[in-house]
């Protein structure tokens, strides 16, 4: 008793000071009993439920019509449980009964079922190719918990937290962070989805490491296998796959292939394209952009659209480079698409478009005939002041700063965002066999959170920023509206006449050294309309040869102002046209 009253008397004493010092009263601490439950199906029909109480999740589910202990237990939980001796357990004794809920721990459920409750308690959950990405929801949510969820054994919320740069050991998460998991510390069971090829490959099930693709009259392995199916473009990777698949499959001679012959190719080559799982739990889709209604596009064509339009190259890297200079026959990459732009920026001028060039040629300041053989090396990027295009891995960065500087200018202006786009124009040098033109979009995996560079070259123009963030819903959107304006240019070469790459010419990554990558421009864009048109592959003979004559140079432009009215104003055809 007078235990209560000290305590009693303390309180008061504690209460009247803090209402004398214009202070809030203290708290007390309790333990929280919250919980969370969402409601969930699985196999999309049963009813189940998920709930999260304090660091313990569990499962609530109803047995099935006619459904015994045993049967239920069978398949609800996974191996190394016990079976109905365990769910007896759980149930404390209690009859099963259809229509009621049994509440069974998390862990003890059937991995189809973990990950059912997991994408339903944690929706904003994902899985890219870097890893796990959670994002905390629930307040009480500790590190703990997530790598007890989603990490391997042996994976400690500490190492989680050094992974993520967490001052004290994570104690500090709140609502709103998002807290990654390198692939490799990933539970293997929630990175194995069943593997499912489209045709005309074939995967025979199970475990098998293979799938199997029958060789058609005429077809050779290089575009008709390796190109098709792998996504590799590049020579040099080309050849080799082409090399290792003949050792795999036994073959001598790739010329003489018979028809019908049943290759056997690795399932770890083939590209997304052609597979319907890859191995990822929840990967967040993009959404095409909606095009504007007739009233609002009408609107919108009284407005000035702004192009930052870049020139691939330059300087002393010239890009992709044919022929010769003895032979007075030499093409340059940078060469043919500065002339593209121009011609683009010449069609445009007079209208309520503003094009925005990243480089300029001083020797050259309108459309030519004939393109030069000789090498020139004087364009500069139109940076404060201009840098003359001496390294090319500092072009590329120079060319980031120039084109998110452009872009944070005229929003400052007041121009909306969805009235900027960016376009970069290449010329190809792929396997020979290739033809036409391809068109590449951000993949918001490979997108980074950050651009961050100290060097001098960088801090001397007024460009220079200390650090450009990118946000995963910004990299989503801005993957959204970049394929969708990337499918419109590849409509576009179609209709003026021109040839696009057979085999998935909107593509949002290219493979380097047998790996998935980006190109930085845009890897590092925030503008929300960002492509890179390869405009031809200067590998291929008759490609190089129709980018040589001006008259598929402004057939190209065309189709490029084409894309980009089409965007804009939905109704531009008969204006590209007539020019």
């Amino acid at each position: 008793m007078r235990n209560k009253i000290n305590r009693r008397s303390v309180w008061v004493v504690l209460s009247l000071l803090f209402l004398m010092l214009g202070l809030e009263q203290p708290i007390e601490a309790s333990p929280n009993k919250s919980s969370i439950r969402k409601k969930f199906r699985l196999d999309q029909k049963d009813p189940a439920q998920v709930q999260l109480n304090g660091n313990t999740l569990y499962v609530f589910i109803k047995p099935k019509n006619g459904e015994g202990p045993y049967q239920f237990a069978a398949r609800v939980l996974k191996k190394g449980f016990k079976g109905h001796r365990d769910l007896k357990k759980y149930m404390r004794g209690k009859p099963l009964q259809l229509g009621k809920f049994v509440k069974i721990p998390f862990g003890a459920t059937h991995i189809e079922i973990q990950k059912a409750a997991l994408k339903a308690i944690f929706p904003k959950d994902s899985m890219d190719t870097k890893g796990w990405n959670h994002k905390v929801l629930y307040s009480g949510e500790t590190l703990g918990l997530i790598s007890g969820l989603f990490a391997k054994t042996g994976i400690s919320y500490r190492a989680i937290a050094k992974h993520n740069r967490l001052k004290r050991d994570g104690k500090n998460i709140k609502v709103g962070d998002v807290i990654r998991i390198p692939m490799k510390w990933i539970r293997p069971e929630l990175r194995s989805n069943p593997l499912r090829v489209k045709p005309p490959l074939v995967h025979p099930g199970g475990s098998e490491k293979f799938v199997y693709y029958k060789l058609k009259k005429d077809q050779t392995i290089y575009s008709s296998v390796i190109i098709r199916f792998t996504g590799r473009v590049l020579s040099n990777e080309v050849n080799r796959l082409a090399s290792e698949l003949m050792a795999l499959n036994n073959l001598k001679d790739s010329t003489h292939i018979p028809a019908g012959y049943r290759l056997k190719i690795p399932i770890s080559w083939i590209s997304e394209d052609y597979l319907e799982g890859n191995g990822n739990l929840e990967v967040e889709q993009v959404v095409t952009r909606k095009r504007s209604s007739s009233k609002t596009a009408k609107r919108k064509s009284k407005e000035t659209f702004h192009i930052i339009l870049d020139p691939g190259h330059g300087g002393v890297d010239p890009g992709a480079t044919r022929g010769s200079y003895k032979q007075r026959n030499a093409v340059y990459e940078d060469e043919v698409v500065y002339d593209v732009a121009l011609r683009m920026k010449a069609m445009l001028k007079g209208s309520n478009f503003q094009v925005h060039m990243t480089l300029k040629d001083p020797n050259q300041t309108k459309p030519v005939k004939r393109l030069s053989y000789k090498k020139d090396e004087d364009e500069v990027l139109l940076v404060h002041p201009v840098y003359p295009l001496k390294h090319a891995r500092t072009g590329v960065n120079m060319r980031v700063y120039l084109m998110n500087h452009i872009y944070a200018s005229l929003r400052k202006k007041g121009v909306p965002q969805e009235n900027i786009l960016f376009m970069s124009i290449h010329g190809d040098a792929l396997h020979k066999s290739i033809r036409g033109a391809m068109v590449y979009y951000p993949d918001h995996r490979l997108r980074k959170p950050e651009f961050r560079l100290s060097q001098s070259v960088y801090r001397k123009r007024k460009e220079f920023r200390r650090l450009i963030k990118f946000s995963k819903k910004e990299n989503q959107r801005v993957a959204a509206n970049s394929k969708a304006f990337g499918k419109t240019v590849i409509q576009s070469f179609r209709d003026v006449g021109l040839r696009v790459k057979k085999e998935s010419p909107l593509r949002s990554y290219h493979y380097r050294n047998n790996k998935k990558s980006l190109p930085g421009v845009l890897r590092y864009s925030k503008i929300p309309m960002s492509v890179l048109v390869e405009v031809a592959n200067l590998n291929n003979p008759q490609d190089l040869k129709a980018v040589q004559n001006y008259k598929t140079r402004d057939k190209i432009a065309k189709a490029l102002v084409l894309s980009i009215r089409r965007t804009f104003e939905h109704s531009s055809e008969n204006q590209v046209a007539s020019r």
